[in-house]
């Protein structure tokens, strides 16, 4: 087994002459970086270096910008009980409120879950006070709120045409 020496070219303690300044100084620093620049190790420890300031810096850009206050709990309940049931409650210093319960329900007899019901109201950019009512459970989720959209009427010719085809079912079978 053979061993390959790394220790070909100038020591990094080489640079210790640039101190002295001049033309051969620079040539030592130019020489130590082209020698350690082919370097296995080096360019594996660069490349992690690189990316690991690659990764500070997106991480670094990701986190909350100074400009979002901590807004504080002011009041926070909740309980869990042996039956599953469960509910909770919190308030913050800006208003905003939520609460929820929730209790095991039997939907049929291959189907259980969670049955939801909640509330959270807060205040939005514009300064109106937002409530979001909701239920979840064997139905789906449910929200309700007087600033969700609400999908306009069905027009009377589709009502009556779904009116039909529910009185005359096809006969051809898929």
């Amino acid at each position: 087994m053979s061993v390959t020496s790394c220790n070909t070219g100038p020591k990094w303690e080489d640079l210790s002459s640039i101190k002295s300044g001049g033309t051969e100084s620079i040539g030592t620093v130019l020489q130590v970086f082209q020698t350690r620049e082919n370097h296995p190790h080096t360019n594996n420890t660069m490349k992690f270096f690189i990316a690991f300031v690659a990764l500070f810096y997106v991480a670094f850009a990701a986190s909350p910008s100074g400009h979002q206050d901590f807004v504080p709990i002011v009041s926070q309940d909740s309980s869990i009980e042996p039956d599953g049931s469960y509910h909770y409650n919190f308030e913050t210093a800006d208003g905003t409120k939520a609460e929820q319960a929730g209790t095991l329900k039997v939907f049929d007899k291959e189907h259980a879950g969670q049955a939801v019901n909640g509330r959270v109201s807060y205040q939005g950019d514009d300064g109106k006070t937002y409530t979001l009512t909701y239920t979840a459970d064997e139905n789906g989720f449910q929200p309700q709120g007087d600033h969700i959209p609400v999908a306009p009427p069905v027009p009377e010719p589709i009502l009556r045409a779904l009116q039909y085809i529910a009185q005359h079912p096809s006969k051809e079978q898929f």
